[in-house]
């Protein structure tokens, strides 16, 4: 999906397609507020799968632009192929079975995952810890690319695009000229959040706004 698929869209709805009202780069400024929000209630929505090489210990932690472990799916061998699937292990339970296990052996491939996302969604650890070059199949959220140019590629999947359009048109009608219209916006926010399952304070917050402005 490319920037424009969403901005197009959105320009079309505002009645403003020659982007007479609204700047380009408004839209694009819009469009990555857009993604932050969804990717705020959804991190599944800019997941991405990586082959990562865990460091020594139990320990580890997520790329750099990582904002949650979606899960760790299985090692990776030394000659590149596809080794033991990791589970995930609760770690209050393997702490309470076996209370050494940051200080196992190395092996050349790891059996589980434990994970607290309120603990701290950028560390993760594994059980037992691997020898070094250790490899294995991570699949985790990041944050969105930050879009530039109406031809910039998207990280979100297709699915997504009707809610950022809904959430980019939000914002322009939102914006304080001569076609505000909070109403409508308010309406189109509420249109995000439902497509994506969320329903947060503000929605309650804009439509409040509007009727007090009607």
């Amino acid at each position: 999906m490319l920037a424009s698929d969403v901005l197009d869209k959105a320009a079309i709805i505002l009645l403003d397609s020659p982007n007479d009202r609204w700047t380009s780069a408004e839209l694009i400024d819009y469009l990555n507020l857009a993604q932050k929000e969804l990717a705020k209630h959804k991190p599944a929505a800019s997941k991405t799968r990586v082959s990562v090489i865990f460091v020594t210990g139990t320990q580890q932690s997520l790329p750099v632009g990582g904002v949650m472990l979606l899960d760790l799916d299985r090692n990776i061998k030394s000659d590149d192929s596809i080794g033991n699937a990791i589970r995930y292990a609760d770690k209050a339970s393997l702490d309470s079975f076996d209370p050494d296990w940051h200080l196992a052996a190395e092996e050349t491939q790891t059996e589980s995952y434990c994970y607290d996302a309120k603990m701290d969604p950028k560390i993760y650890w594994i059980s037992p810890p691997v020898k070094v070059g250790g490899k294995g199949e991570l699949v985790y959220a990041k944050i969105p690319t930050t879009v530039i140019a109406t031809t910039d590629t998207l990280d979100l999947d297709d699915d997504y695009e009707a809610p950022l359009v809904d959430y980019v048109v939000a914002r322009a009608l939102s914006k304080d000229n001569e076609v505000q219209d909070l109403q409508k916006a308010s309406a189109f926010y509420q249109a995000f959040y439902q497509s994506i399952g969320v329903r947060t304070a503000a929605q309650d917050r804009y439509r409040a706004k509007a009727q007090s402005e009607s």
